[in-house]
């Protein structure tokens, strides 16, 4: 059976006692949205489960409008890059073999991605980077406080991540000029090429999405 509105099935590393910053995001995001739901609380074995169900023609119908996404922070310790990169390259490789499955990456952190919702951003993001985020904290009541804003700010941070994705691929010769499309990561030194991209965010393609799904239903 199929449900009358399509649904976006994402796993965000996070604390298994406690939400973290991306899932409090898209959980008010989910509240804005009239006509998508967004379950931002799946573990990897569960978001690969139901990828892999839909897929079987007893509940294609059931899944048919709905996207399967990974949110992944770079998350690089500058302080010990070969051990931290290779490290999140091991972490990215277990998901980016699933041909079900887009990834979503922000770079260094899910907070580059929030910061565009009030400025232009391209400093260099390292362990201390202060972000101009204002009063940020990651809370719920932060995010909860915030949320009209950050939503009314969308399509700021929207054209804001392209722009920074133009800039970043041209500065360090990216041949990928598709700014709307994700990278191909089919191997380690693929995802090495996006993990040296700093800043950078993908972000704003699943955002895309969800604005066109809500649009049409």
């Amino acid at each position: 059976m199929q449900r009358l509105h399509p649904k976006f099935h994402l796993y965000i590393e996070a604390n298994q006692h406690q939400q973290n910053s991306e899932q409090r995001y898209f959980s008010e995001l989910n509240r804005q949205f009239k006509h998508i739901n967004i379950d931002p609380n799946l573990s990897l074995s569960e978001l690969k489960k139901k990828a892999k169900m839909s897929k079987k023609k007893k509940y294609q119908d059931q899944f048919k409008l709905d996207h399967f996404a990974a949110i992944i922070d770079g998350d690089i310790d500058y302080n010990n890059y070969e051990k931290s990169a290779d490290a999140r390259i091991k972490e990215i490789s277990k998901i980016c073999n699933d041909a079900d499955i887009s990834i979503y990456l922000s770079n260094r952190h899910w907070e580059n991605w929030i910061v565009l919702h009030y400025q232009y951003f391209q400093k260099f993001t390292d362990n201390n980077t202060m972000l101009p985020i204002p009063n940020y904290e990651k809370t719920k009541k932060w995010y909860r406080t915030h949320k009209d804003t950050l939503f009314d700010k969308m399509e700021k941070a929207i054209k804001n991540s392209k722009n920074l994705r133009e800039v970043q691929y041209l500065n360090n010769n990216y041949n990928d000029t598709d700014l709307n499309l994700l990278p191909a990561y089919q191997n380690k030194s693929d995802i090495k090429k996006i993990l040296d991209l700093n800043p950078i965010t993908y972000i704003d393609i699943l955002l895309d999405k969800m604005i066109d799904m809500e649009k049409r239903f």
